[in-house]
């Protein structure tokens, strides 16, 4: 994967605002720059006894 430096530019800006910033390459460098903590923040939904209803946005950019 690559992401562009204006990529990775408004993807800090967007972090630093803590406003949006939907794109598929950012969701994926957040993913890289977090992926030492991917397993900690896990949750086993197969094991779970719970119900789940999960909605999607296909404007969301993922």
């Amino acid at each position: 994967m690559l992401v562009t430096e204006e990529q990775e530019r408004l993807f800090a800006k967007a972090a630093a605002e803590g406003t949006p910033y939907f794109n598929t390459p950012s969701f994926e460098h957040s993913l890289q720059v977090q992926r030492s903590h991917i397993a900690e923040a896990t949750i086993p939904v197969e094991r779970s006894q719970a119900a789940f209803l999960l909605i999607g946005n296909p404007g969301d950019g993922v």
